[in-house]
């Protein structure tokens, strides 16, 4: 058994290791790619029961919400910019609700660029009123996990003018229609979803403070990937690169192929840090890690400890160069695992 021990070879070891680590990687890589995950947290809503807003004092009349998102103008999930073409409706009583005030709605982090005047009609003793309006949205979305990133995008509708005391929204998933037609470069709606319930928000009034409650509804699209294009063309060339890097460790290190061997992984730690300006120009802005990140150091890191392991190497025996080995790919499928497994 120590026999077999001593002759193991390097070369062995590391065309094992590597497979083994890229196998590991794709099952690691597995639930990420086929289940949405959005980082995106909903949109704070106070919900309240019927009983709970009688003892505010008013008789909340309902009125019900829908949307209908006819097109998208602009989508760029890397900023969070959006333009959309939108048809806003309610329903209610007239006699209860005031239509001038209905109208006075506003949304978070968007701006109207365009609103048509109202479209009336009857639908039974009930008024349905719609708006045609097209809206610049900028939502703040969450990239920790690109590029295995999913996303919901909010738009939120808020009615400064109504009060607990007079109106509550209504909506059911119903409601909420998406055009199938759309086209979203890279990405695909798989979902969407409506809630309802109030703002809250402190007055000062006499030198008091007091809660005020304003209806408001949060529309979400959930979108994922159409493809992994993304994650392969930041994945695979840093693989590549480690793989040129550790063949240096499968080769017999003599005093006359020294040099070459260093140089060779000094090469792979400045391919990966040249190949970083085309993960910078594919990626997000943000001032916190994400998993490309995570992953970037930690081939360079690997990369690094490759060229201090190169310049002892001719003083190394086989036996510890394929330790060696075995503990950097084990580092790497750990480290791996930590940050897949902290981010989902």
């Amino acid at each position: 058994m120590k026999l077999k021990i001593k002759k193991l070879k390097p070369a062995n070891v590391v065309l094992s290791c590597f497979f083994i680590f890229f196998i590991i990687l794709i099952f690691l890589l597995r639930k990420p790619l086929t289940t949405f995950a959005a980082s995106e947290p909903f949109v704070n809503l106070v919900s309240f029961t019927p009983q709970k807003i009688a003892e505010f004092g008013g008789a909340t009349t309902k009125v019900d919400v829908g949307m209908n998102i006819r097109e998208i103008r602009y989508f760029n999930i890397l900023s969070g910019d959006f333009v959309l073409d939108i048809t806003i409706w309610f329903k209610f009583d007239h006699r209860l609700v005031f239509l001038d005030r209905i109208g006075k709605f506003k949304f978070d982090r968007a701006v109207i660029l365009e609103k048509g005047p109202p479209y009336k009609s009857l639908v039974g003793k009930k008024t349905l009123v719609s708006y045609d309006m097209r809206i610049k949205l900028r939502d703040t979305l969450n990239y920790k996990r690109f590029p295995l990133d999913d996303h919901r995008i909010f738009i939120t509708l808020t009615n400064f003018f109504l009060t607990i005391l007079e109106v509550s929204f209504v909506a059911y998933n119903s409601n909420f229609t998406y055009n199938p037609e759309i086209q979203t470069q890279g990405w695909v709606c798989v979902g969407k979803s409506v809630r309802t319930g109030f703002l809250e928000r402190d007055i000062k009034l006499n030198g008091r403070v007091r809660k005020e409650y304003y209806p408001r509804i949060v529309f979400a699209l959930d979108f994922e990937r159409s493809g992994i294009r993304n994650i392969l063309t930041i994945v695979i060339p840093l693989l590549i690169i480690f793989f040129i890097s550790s063949i240096t460790l499968a080769i017999e290190h003599t005093k006359e192929n020294k040099t070459r061997l260093i140089t060779m992984a000094i090469a792979s730690v400045t391919a990966i840090i040249a190949y970083r300006f085309i993960i910078d120009n594919m990626s997000p802005k943000t001032g916190y890690f994400m998993i490309s990140d995570h992953f970037f150091f930690l081939f360079l890191f690997a990369c690094c400890v490759i060229i201090i392991f190169n310049v002892f190497g001719e003083r190394i025996s086989n036996f510890y160069k394929s330790i060696f080995v075995l503990l950097l790919y084990v580092i790497l499928t750990m480290a791996s695992i930590v940050i897949l497994y902290a981010a989902f």
